[in-house]
């Protein structure tokens, strides 16, 4: 005989079958969109690239009149050189290596003035680890507090490299960050990286899962044993004569 669920049953069965497919709907979005969220890559550069080739940026994407980092602005040990275009909040001590930041930018070649990247552009923040960035964003991330804005001189050793770890294919159309690059960053904030969301939320169904066991099998208990079928109990057998 099939057994029937209770009303309550049915409710927790429904909440959890919502709570599933939520956490199943964010899963997918992150595996099938991984660039939005990690450090600007070559991939990602060449494609927005691509889709407007040979097309200088106007307006708020036009490159800066600066391409070459000013003789004033600061500048650390590996070239990186870098300009404060807005304070940020100083009470906020800068992220580490190990923190996840929300960033804004564009970036363009030097060489060629071409617009790169900007997530301005895409409509669209950036997220990734500060370990994972290029090492010439690293630097100056670590400087940075929520909401300050700089422009950053990048130099190809600090980016993603000469002209040498491109292909010739790559380099024929000027499609790759090859050579020093220039970025107007906006550091938004220090956020939660969505990836220890998910595994959040996992943890929280497999504790409601656990109450809902609990609860069903408290909701639904079976019938007690008929006294004939406990095995513990004592009978005899008489033996028919003929």
């Amino acid at each position: 005989m099939t057994a029937r669920l209770s009303p309550v049953s049915r409710l927790l069965a429904l909440s959890l079958g919502a709570v599933v497919l939520q956490q199943l709907c964010q899963i997918t979005a992150f595996v099938t969109a991984p660039a939005s969220r990690g450090a600007p890559s070559r991939e990602a550069s060449s494609k927005v690239l691509r889709r407007a080739q040979g097309v200088v940026g106007t307006g708020a994407y036009a490159a800066p009149k600066d391409l070459k980092a000013p003789l004033f602005a600061s500048r650390s040990a590996s070239g990186t050189a870098w300009e404060v275009l807005q304070e940020g909040d100083k009470s906020v001590p800068p992220p580490t290596d190990d923190d996840t930041v929300i960033v804004r930018y564009s970036y363009w070649s030097q060489r060629t003035s071409l617009l790169m990247e900007s997530t301005y552009l895409r409509g669209e923040d950036k997220r990734f680890r500060v370990a994972d960035a290029i090492p010439g964003l690293r630097e100056v991330l670590k400087q940075m507090h929520p909401g300050e804005k700089r422009r950053v001189w990048v130099p190809a050793k600090s980016a993603f490299g000469t002209d040498e770890d491109f292909t010739e294919d790559e380099l024929k159309y000027g499609s790759v960050p090859a050579g020093d690059l220039v970025y107007d960053l906006e550091f938004v904030k220090v956020g939660q990286f969505e990836a220890d969301g998910i595994i959040s939320g996992w943890l929280a169904v497999g504790a409601f899962m656990l109450v809902l066991t609990l609860g069903y099998g408290a909701l639904n208990q079976g019938p007690q044993q008929r006294a004939e079928y406990q095995p513990a109990r004592v009978f005899s057998v008489e033996t028919q004569k003929f």
